[in-house]
């Protein structure tokens, strides 16, 4: 009897185990393989999952009491929940660097609860089955592990290993006939339950976790932090291949003289802007944000609709980056954390007055070192006497509204010495879209998912915002010789929600929805272009493009983006993507531009 409860509770445990790995793959990458016309990705989802619920369930053989697998399941459980609510919010899994700056999240926490849903809830809820099921029934072993005990324990860990090999040779095979050449060798290709190859996890937890299981990933996460983190940040020498001094040696220009700009700039990069909601209209023909849709479909603005959004893990800090530097982000962690003694290049000093205007207090997310990292001479922001008077909503402790924050940049415009050049960082768009308190004007339907209606209505308030102050500035004749860049900071409905939102737009007609969500990009230039950039395109794009509007192309660093005005650069990217985030951490890391 009492060996029968011993094999109950282990056939329990490893149920659950496999039970949450094989829920967690089919939520995050949309497919369960339940079917057997693809055996060899079948074997690759499925042999791994197997193979790590049956080591972590052999110890339950030998072990009298059971109630540390109701910790190990309740533990997953939170793992599994907070991966998929970080998975939801930013499109990456967690690791140990986005986790060590959770404390860093201030007052905005309820930008992560917002992506909460029944997914995230149900591991929860089976955790507690299973804690009541075991506590209850058969919180004890009775028996004493035998010698068929012993040899049951070798025969199961063999049979989990040869699982992992198994799963590996079908993942080796995928590879082959996909044409990988990338691909490692037939003996390195074998699928470890645990950690697998570690030179190769940690770069890419999304692949690992889909050739793994979420549970395989749980001690790499920390490893990563542990172990590759402090190597990467004590690496004080740069190693690049052949063919990354190849591209430096057009990318950089270390001898170059700096230019100066030929007209003024100004940059507003709005929180969480994405392009879709710029051709939404409500039930009475009125646009979500008239401004924007005017600027985008004017007959004089450049106008990228389809700009994919490069931020990880630090997110806003990171599209600031990106936007000055023409660099992309750390693989892990936030640059503006981690290296803020670090020296950038940027245009913004180039200018002989630089302001960064922010309505958030300087010590979140480090604006204070971004604005002197990213070459803008001032920096302009809330202060505890100004907020006695202009508070809006205490966000962070310290914040204000975007109108009172265009108010401070349209003052401080026109006081700044030519060329000059402002950012203007917006808030009131901030997830979870609960900054705008005033009413609008907007006939929403009453079946709109809640998020998307306080989106809607966020961002109608701050384009009011944006269109106010370009019309302050523009009857005091204030844009003379000005380029208006004005894009968003990143994307903020990643796939798991944005398609929830696209099924929502196909079922009620609304206007047809694109595959992806992007950030948008608007460029009014003092001659008034007029280009349509109908191509997807990088957020890295912005700094080289900014670059050549203000005629400083000669400038040493020209980032890993391209030109997006110019048709033969968008036709012919000089790197891929994945090469391009490789070689920025390289430069980050290692503080490049400092020597």
């Amino acid at each position: 009897m009492n060996n029968r409860v011993r094999i109950l509770v282990f056939c329990l445990f490893f149920a659950f185990i496999w039970l949450f790995t094989q829920l967690f793959h089919g939520f995050v990458y949309h497919n369960l393989h339940l079917h057997l016309s693809a055996p060899w990705e079948l074997a690759v989802m499925w042999l791994p999952k197997i193979a790590i619920a049956l080591l972590l369930a052999v110890p339950v053989l030998f072990i009298r009491r059971n109630w540390w697998t109701v910790v190990v399941v309740v533990l997953l459980a939170v793992w599994i929940v907070a991966n998929i609510l970080y998975f939801r919010a930013n499109k990456i899994l967690l690791t140990y660097s986005a986790i060590a700056m959770a404390g860093n999240l201030g007052g905005v926490g309820g930008s992560v609860w917002m992506f909460v849903n029944w997914k995230s809830v149900i591991f929860l809820l089976l955790a507690a089955v299973y804690g009541t099921i075991v506590l209850w029934l058969a919180p004890v072993n009775r028996a004493k592990p035998t010698k068929h005990t012993i040899w049951a324990s070798v025969l199961l860990i063999g049979i989990a290993y040869g699982l992992s090999v198994v799963a590996g040779k079908c993942n080796y095979r995928l590879h082959l006939r996909a044409g990988d050449e990338q691909i490692v060798s037939q003996k390195t290709a074998t699928i470890q339950p645990f950690i697998g190859a570690l030179n190769q996890s940690h770069e890419d937890p999304y692949q690992y976790v889909a050739q793994h299981s979420i549970m395989a990933y749980f001690p790499l996460a920390f490893l990563d932090g542990f172990v590759f983190g402090p190597k990467q940040e004590a690496e004080g020498s740069l190693t690049m291949s052949k063919t990354e001094w190849s591209l430096m040696r057009v990318l950089d220009e270390p001898r170059a003289k700096d230019p100066v700009p030929t007209g003024n700039l100004i940059l507003i990069c709005v929180e969480s802007l994405e392009s879709w909601p710029l051709d939404i209209q409500d039930r009475q023909g009125a646009w979500v944000t008239p401004c924007l849709h005017a600027l985008a479909t004017d007959s004089a603005t450049i106008y990228a609709p389809y700009m994919k959004s490069q931020v990880r893990h630090g997110v806003s800090s990171d599209g600031h980056m990106i936007l000055n530097t023409g660099l992309l982000p750390l693989h892990n962690g936030a640059a503006c954390r981690l290296l803020p003694e670090n020296t950038y290049p940027n245009y913004a000093h180039l200018f002989a007055g630089s302001t960064l205007v922010n309505a958030v207090a300087p010590d979140f997310w480090d604006h204070a070192a971004a604005a002197r990292n990213y070459g803008y001479a001032k920096l302009v922001k809330p202060s505890l006497e100004q907020m006695k008077v202009d508070v809006f909503e205490k966000v962070m402790d310290l914040s204000w509204s975007d109108e009172v924050m265009f108010q401070h940049a349209a003052e401080e415009w026109q006081l700044m010495e030519e060329p000059r050049c402002m950012m203007a960082l917006t808030l009131s768009s901030h997830s979870p879209f609960k900054l705008v308190t005033a009413e609008d004007h907007l006939d929403l339907p009453l079946t709109l998912p809640k998020a998307m209606r306080k989106y809607f209505r966020c961002l109608h308030y701050v384009d009011s915002c944006i269109g106010a102050f370009l019309t302050e500035l523009e009857q005091a004749d204030a844009l003379r010789n000005t380029t208006v860049v004005i894009t968003g900071d990143h994307t903020v409905f990643k796939e798991m929600v944005w398609l929830e939102f696209r099924h929502y737009m196909e079922r009620h007609e609304m206007a047809e929805p694109p595959e992806k969500n992007y950030v948008p990009l608007i460029i009014l230039t003092p001659d008034r272009r007029k280009q349509f950039i109908g191509e997807e395109c990088w957020q890295a794009d912005v700094y080289p493009t900014v670059l050549s509007l203000m005629g400083c192309e000669s400038y040493r660093w020209k980032g890993v983006g391209i030109n997006l005005t110019d048709s033969a650069a968008r036709q012919a990217r000089p790197m891929e993507e994945k090469a391009a985030y490789k070689l920025s951490n390289k430069l980050l890391r290692s503080n490049y531009f400092a020597q």
